[in-house]
């Protein structure tokens, strides 16, 4: 059976409890930034967290979206109709300016450092879980019955409520997850600064790590393997490595045949 090679740092295993507001950084590809949510549980391995957004506050003619019930019974169209004609109307319920202010603050200029207060908004009921919201529109069904109006919800929407990330990398402060997402930052840079067959010989490198570790392959066999690529000298550019059932394999990038290193 193989090794694990992925390792949660030790410390991280058990840190939080159900309700914490913890921080987390998210990349997909792109610029990574700090998001935050909140603890739901966690593992030892990792930790499981829900989204917070701002409340709904909606009104479908002066009903809060939650508390509205779709019609079962449609109303005739209203005189002088058209398909232009507003059948509902959706305003905002108010909350107070402090609340308002303090809501923008996290949400539009994404002043999400002190914990304390996101915390408070939530036990105040202005932030809440995710999968807690209505996340569709209200829709004015019409046909020669008349109208109704029904809550709608695209079928093929994929909603995100939550996530799971590794318990290392869930921290208590904005301060330590800012400090993770500078850290990749300037790695992507220092990896830019290299010329195409460092580049290259770092991802190589990478493989054989693997092949090491789960091989359990000896340091002669080891200093084989990277006299081997160190003979191709610039040509290294061109060469690639993985790491498979078969064993610790190469080629050149044009071509589609894997040579297995039998060393």
């Amino acid at each position: 059976m193989r090794k694990e090679l992925i390792f949660i740092e030790k410390g991280f295993e058990k840190r939080f409890n159900r309700g914490d507001i913890i921080y987390f950084v998210e990349n997909k590809g792109k610029e990574p930034f700090v998001k935050f949510g909140m603890v739901d549980e966690q593992f030892s391995d990792k930790v499981c967290i829900d989204y917070l957004e701002a409340k709904e506050n909606r009104l479908v003619n002066g009903i809060k979206i939650d508390e509205f019930e779709n019609w079962e019974k449609p109303k005739k169209l209203p005189k002088g109709w058209t398909w232009n004609t507003r059948l509902f109307e959706i305003t905002y319920e108010e909350r107070s300016k402090e609340v308002d202010n303090k809501m923008a603050q996290i949400l539009l200029n994404n002043r999400i450092d002190n914990p304390k207060d996101i915390k408070t908004l939530y036990e105040k009921g202005y932030f809440v879980k995710k999968s807690t919201i209505f996340s569709g529109t209200i829709e004015a069904i019409v046909d020669k019955d008349g109208y109704k109006l029904v809550k709608y919800l695209p079928p093929y929407e994929i909603v995100h409520n939550g996530t799971s990330i590794r318990s290392d990398e869930v921290y208590s402060t904005y301060e330590e997850a800012k400090s993770k997402a500078d850290e990749y930052t300037a790695e992507l840079k220092r990896q830019a600064a290299l010329t195409d067959a460092e580049w290259s010989m770092e991802l190589i490198d990478n493989e054989i790590k693997k092949w090491i570790h789960f091989e359990d392959v000896s340091e002669s066999r080891a200093k084989k393997v990277y006299e081997f690529f160190k003979s191709f000298g610039d040509k290294i550019k061109n060469v690639e490595a993985r790491f498979v059932g078969q064993g610790l394999q190469w080629r050149y990038w044009k071509n589609k045949k894997w040579n297995t290193i039998d060393y």
